[in-house]
């Protein structure tokens, strides 16, 4: 497992200003937010987006189901099938 973990490309990502903006825009724009995201939600999202992930692994329906704005290339997948692709 250790040799496993270590191949991944794993950082910690911490508060920023990108991030503190994102995840305001997230809650309380009209083109960015969705009704259904929970507080939590917008923060996990908020981080995806301003890091400039490539992909959200979730197993919230709702996260899930959010239409990432075209301007980003963050995928959201549920966590089956990034255990399919991983293995």
């Amino acid at each position: 497992m250790v040799v496993f973990w270590g191949s991944l490309d794993i950082r910690f990502l911490y508060p920023n200003d990108a991030v503190a903006t994102t995840c305001y825009l997230l809650h309380t724009s009209g083109e960015y937010k969705d009704s259904r995201m929970s507080p939590t939600d917008a923060v996990h999202l908020g981080y995806a987006l301003a890091y400039d992930a490539d992909y959200l692994v979730t197993t919230d329906k709702n996260l899930q189901n959010y239409s990432v704005p075209s301007e980003f290339k963050l995928k959201i997948i549920p966590l089956d099938e990034a255990r399919r692709t991983l293995l």
